[in-house]
């Protein structure tokens, strides 16, 4: 959108802020091969995890560096804002799992390892970290809540639901499922087209969209595939605002309304694809990409 900020990180350990024309508004250097990055709620605050083993926390407006976190044994794999912003969750590829805020940094144990996905419950209490196993943390006790070992792989995707009461996730041969914490089984809501699911949306307390190759829509209740969008590539990753669906895939930025309408995307070089989108509260887009970006204006083709 006119106005919007958009957030790239680079393999050389480069972060940009461009606006939506591709004007560079500031970047920062020397921050070790960014693998994730994550804008806070309010979209003031960038944290980026880099294959050195260090979380930062940027401001998001001029990129001056607000905080440092070391202590991480391996590459960041996942960041996670917890929902009123006031606190940044990182995990590492050796299940290293670490929290900071203004009052300072926590570290938690008993995330799984190897580690790659992290989400908060909607209430802030909670952390679910998957790998294989699923791990769910109490962040205040720090003790475990519950797991889950899924039999034949690990798991893709991770959502809470609305109420944080239930987690979906992934599992092989396109499978997804959601599980109460203290199940001994999770509850089958359907098969998606693709053997695999880069991310889940759990839209409202009935709707979970599971996007990969193919964008499908289950409903919770009919525990079933009910409908779904036109097939895209290669995607990674996937965000919600209002009722549009945007997704990061290897070469284009997608968006899908819910209603299945297609709004103009913003399509990328030929790099190593979109692995992390966000929204400020104004409605601005951040994306991140493994290897540098150029963006043209909304539709324009990049040479």
């Amino acid at each position: 959108s006119s106005g919007g900020r958009i957030a790239a990180a680079d393999q050389d350990g480069g972060v940009m802020v461009l606006d939506d024309s591709g004007a560079r508004l500031w970047s920062a250097e020397g921050l070790g091969r960014s693998n994730v990055v994550a804008l806070s709620p309010d979209g003031a605050q960038l944290a980026v995890g880099g294959s050195d083993g260090m979380l930062r926390v940027l401001d998001s407006t001029s990129g001056d560096e607000q905080a440092r976190v070391e202590g991480f044994t391996s590459e960041l794999r996942a960041l996670a804002w917890r929902p009123d912003g006031g606190a940044v969750a990182g995990v590492d590829w050796d299940g290293g799992l670490q929290i900071w805020s203004k009052d300072g940094v926590r570290r938690l144990t008993g995330a799984p390892s190897p580690a790659y996905e992290l989400v908060w419950s909607p209430d802030g209490q909670r952390l679910a970290v998957a790998g294989r196993p699923v791990v769910v943390l109490d962040v205040g006790s720090g003790e475990e809540v519950a797991r889950f070992m899924p039999s034949g792989g690990a798991v893709q995707g991770l959502a809470f639901s609305p109420d944080g009461a239930r987690l979906a996730f992934g599992l092989l041969h396109g499978k997804v499922v959601t599980w109460a914490p203290g199940e001994d089984t999770p509850t089958a809501v359907g098969r998606a087209p693709t053997n695999s699911q880069a991310a889940l949306v759990w839209t409202d307390p009935d709707t979970i969209w599971a996007t990969a190759d193919a964008i499908t829509r289950f409903s919770v209740s009919q525990q079933r595939a009910v409908g779904g969008l036109p097939v895209v590539s290669g995607v990674k990753t996937a965000s919600l605002r209002g009722d549009e669906l945007v997704l990061g895939g290897n070469h284009a930025l997608l968006r899908r309304s819910l209603s299945g309408q297609v709004a103009p995307s913003v399509v990328l070089p030929k790099t190593g694809g979109i692995t992390v989108l966000g929204w400020t509260p104004e409605g601005a887009l951040v994306t991140a990409e493994a290897a540098g970006v150029r963006v043209q204006p909304d539709g324009a083709p990049v040479g």
